[in-house]
């Protein structure tokens, strides 16, 4: 099951990454490749189903009133160092250069945003045959500015704040024989939004035991806080014993999942 603390304000970050294996237990987040050239895209989107809405014929149905237009471009770089054949550094930064329009509510509202700011990460590995650590830390800063107006009133709402998220992991992974396999780890995690703010420490422990060959029973334990990343990439663990621990909530929402 999964227990969540939801934020109460808007977000329009999401989270779309696909698994890439390192070892049993742990796997590393990356984004999956668009049509545009790397470090840009553009798009234009419209009759969005939005909160499990239905799709419908009525033109003035709300799903069928939504625009959404995106100009962003991204740079992206990263690095590896291997100290030993067991033992590497990996770093890794991203820069962001996001303006998104939406038009919404009879094509009546309209809500500029514009994000632009930089992630950096740094990861410690070692991996053998019997026991693997991961070991890292990172900085997120984004400044966002945006502006809502209706276009029949000419009302606006300004608004300009800053995400900030800084944190640091510890994932181990134990081969205890060839069928059991244990992770066992935790994050430290701090976000800050405007006048919202939240810290802690999130355990993380998982359990793979292979019953059969055809048969395996996964168990997992772990506490979560959603926080933003530039280009939707990361190179810390995206999951812990199989067990997906990144969602689409909002910033800032704590989870637990068991």
């Amino acid at each position: 099951g999964v227990v969540r603390e939801d934020r109460a304000d808007a977000d329009e970050d999401g989270v779309h990454l696909v698994a890439q294996p390192v070892h049993p237990g742990l796997v590393l987040g990356a984004a999956e490749p668009g049509p545009d050239p790397p470090g840009q895209r553009e798009a234009a989107v419209f009759d969005l189903l939005l909160d499990f809405e239905r799709d419908s014929t009525n033109l003035q149905a709300p799903q069928n009133l939504t625009r959404r237009k995106i100009d962003e471009d991204t740079v992206r770089a990263g690095a590896r160092y291997q100290l030993t054949p067991t033992q590497s550094i990996i770093a890794s930064g991203q820069y962001i250069n996001r303006d998104s329009e939406n038009l919404t509510g009879s094509l009546n509202n309209t809500f500029f945003a514009k994000n632009e700011g930089y992630q950096t990460e740094a990861q410690y590995q070692f991996i053998d045959q019997r026991f693997n650590l991961l070991a890292g830390s990172g900085v997120y800063r984004i400044d966002v500015h945006q502006r809502g107006a209706n276009n029949l009133s000419g009302c606006c709402i300004p608004g300009n704040f800053s995400r900030d998220k800084t944190n640091g992991y510890i994932y181990t992974n134990l081969n205890i024989n060839s069928n059991i396999n244990a992770t066992a780890g935790f994050s430290y995690d701090a976000y800050k939004e405007s006048d919202y703010q939240t810290d802690g420490f999130n355990p993380k422990f998982g359990l793979q035991w292979n019953l059969t060959n055809h048969v395996r029973l996964r168990m997992a334990w772990l506490e979560t806080l959603k926080a933003p990343l530039a280009t939707q990439q990361t190179i810390e663990p995206t999951q812990v014993a199989g067990f997906t621990q990144l969602f689409d909530d909002l910033n800032g929402t704590r989870s637990r999942r068991m």
